[in-house]
């Protein structure tokens, strides 16, 4: 039984997604500049491929985190794709990765930074073999599990989806708030005053996202944008979110611009939660 397997653990795939994670990033986007960055960005690559197995049963099979947290932006379409290459053809998938595994760390060894060769931590890269290897062992099991339900932990969970509607719903409200202050006479500073104060109520969502390992909160920022507020946000935010939840359970601003208080609910739904989580442990 693969959840009495002290190599599944969440603080044991853990480990292994990160030497992968930092690994296949070196290999990708810090390789050299001579012809031997051809087999460094092979490897990461490869690296990588080890990296969205693992990743695909933390999600799906344990709910430890997400499989989009171990997904650049740039990477989610052929990642996914190659989620399901890996449901369709787990044999060869895994026969590769641990192949795969075995030969590709040691071309860290090419890349140099400041004439120095790269640092390999070796006890770590043969964790990530062994959790590959029991995964082989265990594979009837995995797969099984993997073309099953997805295991749920916490139902009362925010989804990513969640979020990022709240998220799309708070900003389209404070940019509108700047045209209902001209429509209705209001000054410059009134309007601002206006926008800002919609804004408040991001940056838990924000916080939330990151919190739930969905991503940075920086992944809603625009080019140019100041996370000043966001960082003052979070010396505070137990007493900020607690402020906010009174404000919306009392008088909501979100009042007018909703049906059957969709969008309080759905703030209540993520600060509620937000209050009940290990931050610490969780970012």
């Amino acid at each position: 039984m693969i959840l009495d397997n002290p190599l599944f653990s969440k603080d044991s795939l853990k480990q292994a997604t990160s030497r992968l994670s930092w690994d296949s990033h070196t290999l990708l986007y810090e390789g050299s500049d001579d012809g031997s960055n051809r087999e460094q960005e092979k490897a990461g690559m490869e690296l990588r491929q080890c990296l969205w197995i693992i990743a695909a049963i933390i999600d799906h099979i344990f709910d430890y985190y997400p499989f989009s947290y171990y997904v650049a932006k740039e990477e989610q379409e052929e990642a996914l794709d190659y989620y399901q290459w890996f449901k369709s053809h787990p044999d060869i998938a895994i026969r590769n990765a641990i192949q795969y595994a075995k030969t590709d760390f040691s071309v860290l060894e090419t890349v140099t930074r400041d004439r120095l060769v790269l640092h390999r931590n070796i006890d770590e890269e043969n964790h990530v073999i062994s959790v590959l290897k029991s995964l082989e062992d265990d594979l009837p099991e995995i797969v099984s599990l993997l073309n099953g339900p997805k295991k749920v932990s916490d139902p009362s969970k925010p989804t990513e989806d969640e979020i990022k509607m709240l998220v799309n719903s708070v900003n389209r409200i404070s940019c509108s708030a700047w045209k209902n202050a001209k429509m209705m006479g209001k000054s410059a500073d009134e309007a601002f005053r206006d926008a800002k104060m919609y804004e408040m109520f991001l940056n838990p969502l924000l916080f939330a996202w990151q919190v739930y390992h969905y991503g940075s909160h920086s992944d809603f920022w625009e080019e140019g944008e100041s996370m000043f507020g966001f960082m003052m946000f979070e010396v505070r935010a137990e007493e900020i979110i607690n402020q906010l939840i009174e404000v919306l359970e009392t008088q909501s601003p979100f009042t007018p611009f909703e049906q059957n208080g969709a969008i309080t609910n759905g703030l209540l739904k993520v600060y509620r939660h937000l209050l009940m989580q290990d931050w610490k442990s969780k970012i």
